[in-house]
């Protein structure tokens, strides 16, 4: 039997880290951006290998920092961190909110062809990865009684040999098997109809539910992914866009085409300020932001720009 010691001590830990995201700034930039966090340098290399295996695309590390950062810091507030319920890892419950996040990045990019929703048939329970103690307080919150809520809790909480639990019920492997299916059905139902804030905690998408498109054919494709927007376009289009001319005519024809992918005004403003080279010091003034942050927002405004583009101009070419 586990100290309980060990207990207190790790959520003494959890809660230290995220007293420091929230209330101290380096701290919170060496978290998302470095190597320092050992937490979110676990759930990197979790995420990153996922992101690999199911899409054959490179995650860079500090677009993932980005897109966990804005995931947990939302609308003003640190709110997402007060969802985790101390009843699971931080680190399990930390990967599959990052995944889910890195899913929809990739889908605005380009990446992902189509993200579907959550649903019971295209999700699975992961009941078996929690403790029995978390797993009855997953159970009891979702389930109000029945059949379905007593087979899981024999299953998960009890963890009663399955030669029991069938002779409980006058049940043979086959009945067993279907029942445990349907009572899982069931719970995912409940979570995802429900809102539950365990549904990061107790569901996983299937693997083969995740309609993707190959990240090499893109980048293949994309040859010039890591130049400017001005040398991309013009290879593009061949034409010389550091004429004088042009200039004007391109920032229009961004802005433009930057409005058509729904981005926010806020990104809009960002790209197109520091495509003309505004310094990322006066743009983070302009718009409330954190010079450092700037940066990687248009580095990421720009790889997603030049996919939408080269799929724009492929289509109509």
């Amino acid at each position: 039997m586990k100290n309980p010691d060990e207990f207190k001590d790790k959520n003494n830990s959890i809660e230290s880290m995220f007293r420091m995201l929230k209330n101290d700034e380096r701290y919170c930039k060496k978290a998302f951006y470095t190597d320092d966090n050992d937490i979110i340098v676990k759930v990197r290399s979790r995420v990153t290998k996922k992101v690999m295996k199911y899409y054959q695309y490179e995650l860079d590390r500090d677009d993932f920092g980005t897109v966990l950062y804005e995931t947990l810091w939302k609308d003003g507030s640190w709110a997402p961190l007060d969802k985790y319920s101390s009843l699971g890892s931080v680190t399990s419950w930390l990967t599959t909110t990052a995944f889910r996040a890195v899913q929809k990045y990739l889908y605005e990019v380009g990446v992902i062809k189509e993200l579907k929703a959550r649903t019971p048939e295209n999700t699975e329970t992961t009941l078996s990865n929690h403790t029995p103690e978390a797993c009855r307080t997953f159970i009891n919150d979702v389930m109000h009684g029945g059949f379905e809520h007593e087979l899981l809790i024999k299953i998960y909480v009890n963890q009663l040999p399955v030669e029991q639990i069938m002779e409980c019920y006058g049940m043979d492997v086959k009945e067993f098997k279907r029942a445990q299916k349907n009572a899982e059905y069931a719970f995912r139902s409940m979570v995802l109809s429900q809102c539950y804030i365990y549904e990061d905690q107790v569901l996983t998408d299937k693997q083969e539910c995740r309609g993707f498109c190959r990240g090499d054919e893109i980048w293949d494709k994309l040859s010039c992914a890591d130049n400017s927007i001005d040398e991309f376009l013009g290879d593009m289009i061949g034409i010389n866009l550091k004429k004088a001319e042009v200039q004007q005519q391109i920032v229009d024809f961004l802005i433009s085409f930057t409005r058509k992918l729904k981005w926010k005004e806020k990104h809009i403003y960002i790209f197109i300020q520091r495509y003309q080279e505004v310094p990322a010091k006066k743009v983070a003034e302009d718009v409330g932001d954190k010079p450092q942050n700037i940066d990687t927002t248009y580095h990421r405004l720009q790889e997603r720009f030049k996919i939408a583009f080269k799929r724009w101009y492929d289509y109509n070419s």
